[in-house]
Order: structure tokens, then sequence, then C-alpha cells
């Protein structure tokens, strides 16, 4: 019996780096009035993934996406910092499903995280920084995170961060000032794992009916998980027939998938549901030899069956 599985198989990061850039022919006006800072340009990150196909679910490896946050200041030097928060209140991307793709802003690969769950932010979350009297630009360098094996459907999931920025007075107390939004998206691809019988399928898998004249029945387990729709087909090299060695000899044999008896002279189409999230799903397959008459030649009677499985 041959198996031929069709496969069609998102993290992101913030880091922080300051690196001030001092404006040439800065004069002494320049060092006086106020403090005027304000971030001038958010982030859009397309989730690409390590093999550049976006999120894959079945992949255990953590990535990063790196961004930037431009901030501007000029005149008298300031304290400020930055915080982020996710847009809508949830760290989650959303798609056209129920289902959520989480993610998370760091300041590095492995670092700690700067989204915060409340509008000033704490103590841990905040990005804070100082800005000398003069013009002054800085980039703040954040990575996106998704963490990875999160079994949600295929699809594209889109969501963002704000991010605010606050002035600091010297007696301490802040005021926000500026703001802009980050904006994310993931695709999330197709993709199926499968097993039969327990193992991964890998070419041919045999199954011996042992002796035909008792009219044996064997089965099979396919097991798959997808987060996409899928199509199951399978199809007899011999119309459904154990033919002898020498090709002068015919057994039939027929096959029930599931609640489907297959139509073993073309290409049967199993129907699948499958979840909302990717679960395993099982189907049994059972191949039972049809009845015979008169003597059977001995020697190998053989057929190939072939199971294709392939996201939709």
């Amino acid at each position: 019996m041959t198996i031929n599985c069709l496969q069609k198989s998102f993290l992101l990061f913030v880091s922080f780096s300051a690196m001030p850039v001092w404006a040439n022919g800065s004069t002494s006006e320049d060092l006086k009035g106020n403090c005027s800072i304000e971030i001038v340009q958010g982030a859009s990150v397309d989730w690409r993934g390590l093999r550049g196909r976006g999120y894959e679910i079945f992949d255990p490896t953590p990535m990063y996406e790196a961004f930037e946050l431009q901030v501007r200041h000029k005149g008298a030097a300031c304290r400020y910092h930055v915080v982020l928060t996710p847009q809508g209140g949830d760290a989650a991307l959303t798609g056209g499903s129920a289902n959520k793709l989480a993610f998370d802003v760091i300041r590095g690969p492995g670092g700690s995280s700067v989204l915060s769950s409340t509008y000033s932010g704490t103590e841990t979350s905040i990005i804070s920084g100082e800005a000398p009297a003069g013009n002054w630009d800085t980039a703040l360098q954040l990575f996106l995170a998704i963490p990875p094996r999160q079994m949600v459907r295929a699809g594209r999931y889109q969501g963002g961060a704000i991010a605010r920025l606050f002035v600091e007075d010297k007696s301490g107390l802040s005021s926000p000032v500026s703001e802009t939004t980050a904006f994310f998206s993931a695709y999330v691809p197709g993709q199926i794992r499968t097993q039969l019988n327990g193992q991964a399928p890998s070419g041919a898998v045999n199954l011996d009916f042992g002796d035909l004249r008792q009219l044996p029945s064997r089965s099979l387990e396919l097991k798959f998980m997808t987060n996409a729709a899928v199509a199951i087909s399978l199809s007899s090299a011999n119309s459904g027939n154990l033919i002898h060695q020498s090709g002068q000899v015919v057994v039939p044999y027929s096959v029930r998938a599931g609640n489907v008896e297959v139509a073993m002279t073309g290409r049967t189409i199993l129907p699948v549901s499958t979840s909302s999230s990717a679960e395993e799903t099982v189907v049994p397959v059972v191949l039972t030899v049809g009845s015979v008459s008169g003597t059977l030649m001995a020697g190998l009677y053989q057929d190939t069956l072939t199971v294709t499985i392939a996201t939709q």
C-alpha cells in the first residue's frame, strides 16, 4: 500500500537602542525654551518566519522580527519614557476565525517584555530616556515575538501596539505628549502532519492479508492534524483487485474509510470535517477481501492503494 501525503505547510519582539543623532548647526536658540518631543513614525511588520512562508504552526523555533520607533526632539533637555500597550487591549493578532495569535514586544531576542496592559506602563515595561538640549533624533529598536506552536487556523492575522510618549517634569510627574501605532501582520499557511498506524508516512506501507482463502480484513488508522480545510482521496492501481504475480488471477477487495465505502474503480474524495483550530483527526480505514471461487493459485497477490491528503 502506498500512502502519499501532500503537506503544505509566526514571534514578534521589540528591543531598545538609543543612538542619539545631533543635528548640524544647532544654535543657542535650540537650547532654550520648552522641550518639544514626539514619536514621528510608527512601524509596520509583516511576519515572514524562518523560511519566508509566514507563521508555521509546527515549527518549534523561536523567531523575532525587528522594528523601530522614531523619536524626535528639539528645545530644552528633558526626560521621557515610552509605554507600549496592545491595540484593542489584547496582546493577540486576530483573523477571520475565532482564533487569536498571541504576540509580545521585547527589548531584544530573549529579552524582557515592554508590552504593558496599563495605560501608563509599569516599572519593568517602560522604556526610559533623556533627550539633551537642541535638535536630536533617536531610534527605539524593538522586536516582535510570536511564541511557537500556537495551533491556529490558516489565514491572515493582524493587530498592533500603541506607543505613547510621556515627558517627565522636574517633580517626576509625567504627561503623555505623543503616540503612534506599530502595525503587525502575520500569514499562517495551511499545514498537515500525518501518521499511519502510529508512523509518519515515508513512501510505501506494506499490509499483509495473510491467507486470502479466509477472506481476511485488515485495519489502518490514518491520523492527521491540520489548520486548514483538507481533501482526502483514495485510488486503487488495480481497481480494487489483488492481482497474482503471474497476472492471471485476481482477488477483489473493498475499502471503507470512516463511514464512506470507497469506489475502487475510480478516485474517491472523502468528506472531512475539521475543527476551528488545529486538532487531531482520526480516520479508520478497513480493507476486506471479497469472496473467491474455486482454488486460488499459490503465490503473491498485490495492489497499490494511494491515499492523498492535501490542504484546500
